[in-house]
């Protein structure tokens, strides 16, 4: 439960005010006004208003602006904290005990959203009325005869006229001269300027108004050349700046209370189908369904959502040339999206609505009952997935029917027996198979699945075996040996053999050895594992990034049958290139320039110095030969993924390094950065134990790590880092005195301290 929003959607601002005993005589159905509790002055003695409809106050004199836990701290002088519990206290004591939850940290609206959404609120009514006077005829017979609006209808929907930039704000200051300087930093002007006059606004989940879309009245849209001199032909539509438009659903507001909600893509189609009291229609726009609004889905309790995109022609993907149909694509997507949510999926299906492009066009063409029948007869998520499976595969040879059953079985296992029902219903009665063989297979396919879990079970128990036995822990030995008694009797009843202790202690000798690091010191004290990641950590420019080069080079002269590559995500590959000619030239051009000196050399064209000329030739033969690879594209951790699994088809990697951990990006939003790296951490992990490789990674420790012990560093460091140090087998810490010092610019990197030798 999300505390905020209980209370926001239960307790009525009307009410507060009450409580408060706030005096706010002049009312309308939808507003108090009267003077701004602050206490300054006001001529009209209307200055503060609560918007009743929307549960917020915007005083136009003073700009002060919130929601419910604004007001109660406005008044009562107090902090959110305490307004919270006020709340809670006076109208909701059901809440009490949710309060000390570490969700309630969530800080309410920024006074600026409730000062635009009330000076939008006033822009929508004057716009109301201009609708339907002679300055907005084109617009106003684009709705009738273009858009077939029945003229009574139309006046029900959001539509409004949407004067010039400065004939806004000139209304705007006429009404509330005091909120002056609000009313100047309004931006009213789209992408595509000042150049459409037709609008409706966007509303969030609670009913404020966020921006406004802009309409041409042109159905075809019109050509327009913007203020960096691009010309743009066809533009339809445009919105006012800061909208967030992403995050929430359009119409969603106005969908409270309804269990089952129909998703369409455009704006306009939920507008239209307001009108003929289908209420329960909400829009994405030209974009995707997202996080964000399965967020408010939740939120709202909806149980089920039927999905109608649009019926798009086909087109060439420009990055992958296939063809793709948009509806269909994005279908897929949503349901991907609604994958392991409480929202039940369903689909209309976009070739139903052939020959038209969209609903809205359906409708016009057949009337909104004929549009409901097909609604009524929606197919499950399941089927869909199923009829989408079948069509990319030639189910009438006998490869492909093989080829669509083996992923169709896969797939199935993963739902819910209720839809798994309805999705073998359709891949049974394409493929022509029986009930029996279906379950058949289905048993086969969970036996092999139950093996390869058994299997993974061993082989990362006797991983442990193998490192336990070259860190020659005994005790720690004796505890696998038991443990692997409790394997046995958890699988005792399975069809995988026994794993025996004669066929543990053969997989230890046939098990790879972890790579030497090539510095004699520390092979001596530890290896670098396999199946495992690897964290280097040290504070900012301690040389992190030059003791990885440094090993790199090394496990590459080590070995090399293997392939070692190395991800940077800080500096470019001209950088680590000119760093590891230094490491392997190993020659001191100049003390306190060294790197610029040898950069000049290069360019100058010389070859008087015999180290660096071996370097040269030595770093060009591990580059040429694929011995060491360098990589500087900023992938996400899942593209890190994809990569090293398709590079470790065709070669054998020695290990990856990446400089450093905290600059990956996660592809993803995360509450907090924390969670953030902890999901990449989790990832890199992943990888690294199911393609058996060895993954170094550098970590950033906080500057402030240790300051009533200067030079020691600890694990608990890394916990500002998303807790890496869980996942990772190894940790060394590297810590440079006199960079700490700040006595010198070199940076010493032959000495590490290893902070962490822990086996999991």
């Amino acid at each position: 439960m999300n505390i905020l929003n209980e209370l926001k959607n239960s307790v009525p601002i009307a009410e507060v005010v009450t409580r408060l005993g706030l005096n706010l005589p002049t009312q309308s159905a939808n507003s108090l006004l009267g003077n701004c509790p602050t206490g300054h002055p006001s001529q009209s003695g209307q200055c503060f208003g609560v918007n009743l409809n929307e549960n917020y106050f915007h005083c136009f004199s003073c700009g002060e602006a919130g929601d419910i836990f604004k007001l109660v701290e406005l008044v009562k002088k107090c902090d959110f904290k305490s307004a919270l519990q006020w709340l809670v206290d006076e109208f909701r004591p059901d809440l009490k005990a949710d309060l000390g939850k570490e969700q309630l940290q969530l800080a309410p609206q920024k006074k600026e959203y409730f000062q635009r959404a009330d000076l939008f609120r006033l822009i929508y009514a004057y716009g109301k009325e201009l609708l339907y006077t002679p300055v907005a005829t084109q617009e106003l017979q684009y709705l009738v005869n273009d858009r077939k609006y029945d003229l009574e209808a139309l006046k029900k929907t959001d539509w409004i006229y949407f004067p010039p930039d400065q004939e806004i704000k000139s209304y705007l200051l006429q009404r509330h001269p005091e909120a002056a300087v609000q009313i100047k930093e309004l931006k009213l002007q789209g992408h595509y300027g000042d150049n459409f006059r037709l609008a409706f606004p966007y509303r969030d989940s609670h009913g404020s108004i966020t921006a406004y879309i802009k309409r041409s009245a042109s159905p075809k849209g019109v050509t327009v050349t913007t203020w960096d001199s691009k010309k743009y032909e066809g533009v339809r539509y445009d919105s006012t700046p800061g909208s967030g438009t992403k995050h929430d659903l359009f119409n969603l507001c106005n969908c409270k209370g309804k269990d089952t909600l129909l998703i369409v893509e455009g704006y306009p189609d939920a507008l239209y189908f307001k009108t003929l009291r289908l209420d329960n229609v909400v829009a994405v726009g030209q974009g995707l369904l997202s996080k964000t609004h399965l967020v408010a889905l939740e939120e709202f309790g909806v149980k089920n959502v039927i999905i109608s995109f649009d019926n798009d022609p086909p087109k060439v993907d420009s990055k992958t040339g296939k063809e793709i149909i948009t509806g269909v694509e994005n279908t897929d997507k949503a349901l991907n999206l609604l994958a392991g949510t409480k929202i039940k999926p369903y689909v209309l299906p976009p070739h139903w609505l052939t020959p038209y492009k969209d609903p809205d066009e359906y409708v016009k063409a057949h009337g909104v009952e004929a549009f409901k029948d097909l609604i009524k007869n929606s197919i499950t998520g399941a089927k869909w997935h199923a009829h989408r499976l079948l069509g990319r595969h030639d189910i009438h040879t006998d490869l492909g029917r093989g080829n669509a059953a083996q992923e169709a079985f896969n797939v199935a296992l993963g739902l819910r027996h209720i839809d798994r029902e309805n999705y073998l219903e359709i891949i049974g009665k394409e493929l022509n198979f029986t009930q029996e063989y279906i379950d058949e297979e289905l048993a086969a396919l969970h036996r092999r699945n139950e093996e390869e879990r058994i299997k993974k079970e061993y082989h990362d128990f006797f991983q442990k075996g193998v490192e336990y036995s070259q860190a020659g822990d005994a005790e720690k030995i004796k505890q696998l040996m038991q443990q692997n008694k409790n394997l046995e009797m958890k699988n005792l009843h399975s069809t995988v053999p026994i794993y025996s202790m004669d066929e543990f202690i053969q997989d230890i000798r046939n098990s790879p050895e972890g790579l030497k690091t090539g510095y004699q010191r520390l092979d001596a004290k530890l290896v670098i594992p396999i199946d495992a990641m690897t964290i280097i950590a040290g504070r900012p420019s301690h040389g992190k990034t030059t003791l990885m080069l440094n090993m790199c080079l090394n496990m590459v002269e080590m070995y090399p049958e293997k392939s070692f590559l190395f991800f940077t995500y800080e500096e470019p590959i001209k950088h680590l290139v000119l760093k590891m000619l230094n490491i392997l030239g190993d020659q001191v051009i100049d003390q306190r320039n060294n790197q610029i000196m040898l950069t000049r050399y290069l360019l100058g064209g010389h070859t008087h110095r015999k180290p660096i000329e071996k370097a040269k030739a030595r770093l060009d033969e591990y580059l040429s030969q694929g011995r060491l690879r360098i990589v500087d594209e900023r992938k996400t951790a899942g593209q890190l993924y994809e990569t090293l699994q398709q590079f470790s088809e065709e070669h054998e990697i020695g290990a990856v390094f990446i400089d450093y951990i905290q600059k990956i990006p996660s592809g993803n939003q995360f509450g907090t950065r924390q969670l953030e790296l902890q999901n990449i951490s989790g990832q890199i992990l992943e990888t690294a134990t199911s393609l058996h490789i060895p993954i170094i990674l550098g970590a950033q420790l906080n500057r402030e790590h240790s300051k009533n012990e200067p030079g020691r560093l600890k694990l608990e460091n890394l916990r500002e880092a998303g807790d890496i140090e869980q996942d990772a087998n190894l940790v060394m810490a590297i810590y440079n005195e006199a960079m700490d010092k700040m006595t010198t610019d070199s940076v010493d990197t032959s000495d590490g301290g290893c902070s962490k030798f822990r086996v999991s």
